[in-house]
Formats: C-alpha cells, sequence, structure tokens
C-alpha cells in the first residue's frame, strides 16, 4: 500500500509523483518533469495571430538564422509517461 509518511512518499505513488512533477510557487513544474514538458508543448502548439504554431514560427526562425530558439531545445521528460499525452491528444481531437 502505498502512503506518505514521515520519511516522505512511498511506493508506486511516490514514483509517480516524481514523474509528473509538482507546481512550484513560482507558476513554474519541476524541471524534468512530465508537467514542464507537457506544458512546453502547449506553449509550441499555441497559434499565433497568422494561423501558424508558435513551434512553426520558431522553426522558420532557425532555418533563417541558424540559431535555436531556448524552447525548441530538447527537454528531458519521463518516456513512461508518453501515453498520457497521447491520450490527451486523441481526447483533443474528437
Amino acid at each position: 500500500m502505498a502512503y506518505e509518511g514521515a520519511g516522505g512518499d512511498r511506493g508506486r505513488a511516490g514514483f509517480y509523483k516524481s514523474l509528473i512533477g509538482r507546481l512550484e510557487a513560482d507558476g513554474s513544474y519541476t524541471d524534468g518533469s512530465f508537467l514542464a514538458w507537457a506544458q512546453r508543448q502547449l506553449t509550441l502548439g499555441e497559434r499565433q495571430v497568422d494561423g501558424a504554431t508558435l513551434r512553426e514560427h520558431l522553426l522558420s526562425d532557425l532555418r533563417q538564422s541558424g540559431r535555436m530558439p531556448e524552447l525548441l531545445e530538447p527537454v528531458e521528460h519521463p518516456e513512461e509517461l508518453d501515453y498520457l499525452w497521447e491520450y490527451f491528444i486523441d481526447m483533443c481531437k474528437r
């Protein structure tokens, strides 16, 4: 049975909490967490005034300037939770 004791999270609940991450006081999510990665994916997918996504604009900038925009730099995330992202995307398509 998973529970939170004096020593912190234990069992599966603690494992998944560490993968998912937590919201920090400044409004950001734990670095390297699934939530931080998902927040970045949502930001990159936002449509701009011209109808293109932010990701498309940044990729165009990369092609033209040769400089990697910070938002396009790879971010580590727990691949064990990729199925949640795929499920979320599927649900958004409905």
